[in-house]
């Protein structure tokens, strides 16, 4: 065997290893659980399908503005659905555990990226965004006036 084969050999183990890691992670196992819960929850769905009927009814006469029949009705329906399901506390949890692993997914693409090319360097343009949500107690897009029970 050649060493760029087992070097190949090597990287793939270590993947392997990894990915096993990450299907046992607390993140991945506390999304996973905060997924199945908001999924079995009624309320909560409830809330989830009228933000999306919201969304569909507003997509049918965003792009006339404000001269459609019904424009600034539909948005602030949207707008009100969207308040409603951000606050709801388990779309919260969900939303939170989705962004946790997201930012294990970043990290560990970043260290395979590392690892196989060291020379160049990253920059992690999501700090900013993360500093700023991690702000917020929860999703709502009024982060100074947030209405939702904390």
């Amino acid at each position: 065997m050649d060493k760029f084969a087992s070097k190949r050999e090597q990287m793939e183990n270590q993947l392997e290893h990894m990915m096993t890691s990450l299907r046992q992670s607390k993140a991945l196992l506390d999304y996973c659980m905060a997924k199945k819960t908001l999924s079995c929850n009624e309320k909560s769905q409830q809330k989830i399908r009228d933000f999306q009927k919201a969304k569909d009814d507003f997509s049918k006469v965003q792009s006339y503005g404000k001269w459609a029949p019904d424009y600034e009705k539909r948005r602030v329906a949207l707008v009100e659905a969207k308040q409603v399901m951000d606050c709801d506390a388990l779309v919260r949890r969900f939303k939170e555990q989705e962004k946790n692993v997201g930012i294990l997914l970043d990290q560990l693409s970043v260290q395979i990226f590392q690892s196989v090319i060291p020379e160049i360097p990253i920059e992690m343009q999501a700090s900013s965004f993360l500093s700023l949500s991690s702000l917020r107690h929860c999703n709502c897009s009024k982060a100074d006036h947030c209405r939702c029970q904390r």
